[in-house]
């Protein structure tokens, strides 16, 4: 009866090792399954790090990749995907005046970082011309951003 007794509970105690060892494959599989090799992640500056939110997973800082870029959904003005989209600001290069009755322009070309010619654009009462002139600075919109950093899970 010992030995039946002693061959029970060594067959209990490697199906309860079995059992665990099961519980630890099935649950790398599905580890794997939710956040894959190649998956990335953005991290925000108020979010954790992944290696803190899956301290089993290896994962590759790969910022540099895409440094000083900004995104933008796919369509409309925007490149096709997988193209990178050339810097582009907003530029005021000529301005045309022109007298309504002798539909007569002239034509201003302004460059970088002087003033253009002076334009008449009417007289007050008192006999004063009155003028616009533009002067171009280097410039751009730049929206409101905040660094990120991308990480992609690579074991």
């Amino acid at each position: 009866m010992g030995n039946l007794a002693s061959s029970n509970a060594t067959q209990y105690l490697c199906n309860q090792i079995s059992a665990q060892d099961d519980i630890q494959k099935i649950a790398a599989q599905v580890q794997d399954t939710l956040i894959p090799v190649g998956f990335v992640y953005t991290q925000l500056s108020s979010q954790k790090d992944p290696h803190e939110l899956w301290p089993t997973m290896t994962w590759d800082d790969i910022t540099k990749e895409y440094a000083g870029l900004f995104f933008r959904a796919e369509g409309g003005s925007s490149a096709p995907f997988g193209e990178r989209q050339q810097d582009n600001a907003p530029v005021l290069t000529e301005i045309q005046t022109g007298i309504v009755k002798e539909k007569v322009a002239t034509d201003v070309h302004t460059k970088l970082g002087d003033w253009s010619d002076l334009i008449y654009v009417a007289t007050s009462g008192g006999g004063d011309h009155k003028t616009l002139r533009f002067k171009m600075t280097e410039g751009e919109v730049r929206p409101k951003n905040e660094a990120v950093i991308i990480w992609k899970r690579v074991a």
